[in-house]
Order: structure tokens, then C-alpha cells, then sequence
């Protein structure tokens, strides 16, 4: 998150000077650009929290752990399984989601804040709530699809369970299961997240 919403102006900026116009297009790629190399370089600490988690809820059901209980130990462990290619399981649909979310979201939060300063005057506290509502909502709607695929692969390489043998079979099992609205479990709550996160 932090990274992303650091490397967005400059990037967008560097796309106004390049093409001499500031167009929404260059918010977005710049938003998409941002959030999906952050979203790499996180990749290794979204497995070990993914992992630690699922090893709790298996303690929950009076199961062992898979792993250790520390975060070194988890790390050591994924890497002697798998090696260094274990810690970007995921990343496709990680990365997928970053670059749709940022994209998406910074980009609605830029735009709301110019509509809100250039219809009511500026405000900054205005503006920032203003926006923080949009982009928050935007991010919400855009992000839960891919946060529901992404959980749910990164839980089975946890589980050791292998239920989805990519990020498309994912999406079709869990629309096939759960229904089309499935990919959206959770969106009050990420909206709740995102919007005071935008502030």
C-alpha cells in the first residue's frame, strides 16, 4: 500500500510530461503500474502471513501445524520445500490485483479530490474524506474478486490441499460452487478497510 501511493505522482507525472496532456488513462496505468510492483516485491510476506494463518486455523481444528511458529521459521520452511519460487505462489493473481485495485482506486481517489476542489473549493479535509469515500468504494468493487481468488490459492499451497490448479480454475470452481457473487464474499468489510485507508 505505502509504496504504491509513494511511487504513484511520480510516475503519473513522468506520463503528463511524456505525452504533454494529463489524461484519467495515465492515473490508471500509472495507479496499475505502481500497485502491481509493489505487490511483487510483497509477494514473499503475503505467503509466510498466508501460511501462518492457515497453520492457526488448523490448530483450531485439532489438527498439527504444518509450520513453525515464527516468521523466520516459516520462511526457512517454505524455501526448503519449494524453494525461493514458493514465496511468489500466487503472484500472478497478486499481482493481477494490485495493478486493478491501485489502478482503479488511486486513480478514482485523484479524480474525486480534483472534482470535489474544483466544485465546492478547497477543503483539504473535505477533499480527502470526499475522495476517501470514492476510492475506497472503487477499490472495494475492483479488489474483492481477486482478494477471494488470491486467498484461496495462497490458503491450498498452505493446506498442501491442491483444490484449484490455477487462478482460472479458481474463478470457475468457486463461481460453479458458490455463484458469481461469491467473488465479492467480504466487500462491506474491505470497504470499511479501504476508504479510512485512502484518508
Amino acid at each position: 500500500g505505502g509504496l504504491s501511493f509513494f511511487s504513484y505522482p511520480f510516475i503519473r507525472d513522468e506520463m503528463y510530461k511524456m505525452s504533454g496532456q494529463k489524461r484519467i488513462e495515465h492515473q490508471l496505468l500509472a495507479g496499475a503500474l505502481a500497485g502491481g510492483a509493489s505487490a511483487a516485491f510483497a509477494n514473499p510476506t503475503d505467503v509466510l502471513k498466508v501460511r501462518m494463518q492457515s497453520d492457526g486455523r488448523r490448530l483450531l481444528q485439532g489438527k498439527p501445524r504444518l509450520y513453525p511458529a515464527s516468521t523466520i521459521g516459516v520462511l526457512i520452511m517454505t524455501i526448503r520445500q519449494g524453494g525461493i519460487a514458493q514465496l511468489y505462489s500466487g503472484l500472478g493473481p497478486n499481482v493481477s490485483r494490485a495493478a486493478v485495485v491501485n489502478g482503479v482506486g488511486i486513480a478514482s481517489y485523484d479524480v474525486s479530490k480534483s472534482f470535489i476542489a474544483n466544485t465546492f473549493g478547497e477543503g483539504p479535509l473535505a477533499q480527502r474524506l470526499g475522495a476517501a469515500l470514492v476510492g475506497g468504494a472503487a477499490t472495494a468493487l475492483a479488489g474483492c474478486p481477486f482478494d477471494v481468488l488470491k486467498t484461496r490459492l495462497m490458503a491450498q499451497s498452505a493446506s498442501g490441499d491442491a483444490l484449484y490448479s490455477s487462478a482460472f480454475d479458481c474463478l470457475f470452481a468457486t463461481v460453479r460452487t458458490e455463484g458469481f457473487f461469491a467473488l465479492w464474499k467480504g466487500l462491506f468489510p474491505v470497504y470499511c478497510r479501504q476508504a479510512p485507508f485512502n484518508l
